[in-house]
């Protein structure tokens, strides 16, 4: 997820509860992360994540500067989600490709936004038209290939505020419920549009203020072995969504009165304790959740150790130590797809890098750069368990 700051909205008109549960269906036990009791340690060497790692410097043009956002790694390109469009660079080298669509254009070429993160599947791309539809791009070409449903079959006056693919033609589509009223949080449907399935919300809250605290995103997916897992902020497990669109209990996070309740979207109940998370990413070793907005610490399980660790993110670039070049930090956003799903990566700015990299080590990066260039990609390649 790309996490932001929170910002407050005031928002007036009387609105009512709804409770609802998720139906799970039981498989496995479920393993504990055991988070109340973890403490806070150094992360572990870079070396047990992956097994080696490249920097990219996404080429620098007039076309291609502005804010990134997020950013999907595939076969053989990396898009960014920017404030100036949707552009796509070579991975091996960072070279500007093309910019596609024209963002907040109302021409057939124009979109309103990228999905979040950017829904990229084979040769296709979707990116959210002004009609509530989705418009269908060629990654290769950037043609307008077609328009698909989008969101006027959401059984909710809100956006989809997260898109993820389920597998190559199935997608997830999952809702913000910051009014607390939403029927529905999250449709399984079809690439075409059909829809498959619907979950009903688990956070539902009856308002009795007007000061909200919005979260960036209250669900966040990831991919893992060919299977895809969700998380919401208000819930201590993280699910598996199996073949036959059920959820099953994966991890406990065992968060105790740490977990956070509906309500605390509004001002008022927010409590200082909570613990949100934010980018979640699994590895064969680990299990990796990225601190929020509203949170200062990231945490780290070891499958192999069976233990959990906090880790201060909010110190700067406070992440795995790199033990294989010594450059910089490192701490995985998401992982690939395609043939890069056995890659993670992160975003970090030109000034950053220019700050904190190891200015001996930085050598080994032959790329002139400055402070006011695109960010470099720093992509690990998962090292592979014996």
């Amino acid at each position: 997820m790309n996490t932001s700051l929170p910002f407050l909205t005031a928002i007036c008109c009387t609105l009512f509860s709804c409770t609802a549960t998720v139906a799970v269906q039981e498989k496995d036990v479920p393993i504990s992360l055991a988070y109340h009791e973890a403490k806070e340690e150094q992360a572990p060497l870079l070396s047990t994540l992956v097994s080696n790692i490249d920097y990219i410097a996404l080429e620098t043009i007039d076309a291609t500067l502005g804010d990134y956002f997020y950013l999907t790694l595939l076969d053989e390109y990396i898009i960014a989600d920017t404030s100036t469009g949707c552009h796509l660079f070579n991975l091996k080298n960072g070279k500007y490709i093309r910019t596609i669509g024209m963002i907040g254009d109302q021409s057939p070429m124009g979109y309103s936004t990228c999905t979040d993160p950017p829904y990229a599947v084979k040769n296709e791309i979707l990116l959210k038209g002004f009609d509530k539809k989705f418009k269908v791009f060629s990654i290769n070409e950037g043609k307008l290939l077609k328009t698909l449903p989008g969101e006027e079959d959401l059984k909710s006056d809100l956006m989809y505020d997260v898109i993820f693919p389920l597998n190559d033609s199935t997608m997830l589509l999952y809702s913000n419920n910051l009014l607390g009223v939403n029927k529905y949080n999250l449709q399984v449907r079809t690439y075409e549009g059909h829809i498959l399935k619907e979950f009903p919300s688990t956070n539902c809250f009856q308002k009795k203020q007007n000061i909200l605290c919005k979260m960036a995103n209250e669900g966040e997916f990831y991919s893992y072995n060919n299977d895809v897992y969700m998380h919401e902020f208000t819930s201590d497990t993280i699910f598996q969504i199996d073949k036959e669109l059920n959820l099953h209990p994966y991890y406990i996070l065992d968060l105790k009165g740490a977990l956070p309740a509906p309500d605390c979207r509004e001002m008022n109940n927010w409590k200082s304790h909570y613990v949100i998370f934010g980018d979640i990413v699994e590895t064969d070793r680990y299990l990796i959740l990225e601190r929020s907005s509203f949170y200062s610490y990231g945490c780290i399980y070891d499958k192999m150790l069976k233990k959990t660790i906090r880790i201060n993110r909010e110190k700067e670039n406070n992440g795995f130590i790199n033990d294989i070049d010594g450059v910089f930090p490192f701490w995985p956003q998401s992982r690939g797809r395609g043939t890069s799903s056995n890659k993670v990566w992160q975003m970090v700015s030109a000034e950053s890098f220019l700050k904190y990299a190891n200015s001996k080590n930085r050598k080994l990066f032959q790329k002139t750069i400055h402070e006011e260039d695109n960010p470099i990609v720093i992509i690990g390649t998962i090292k592979e368990e014996e």
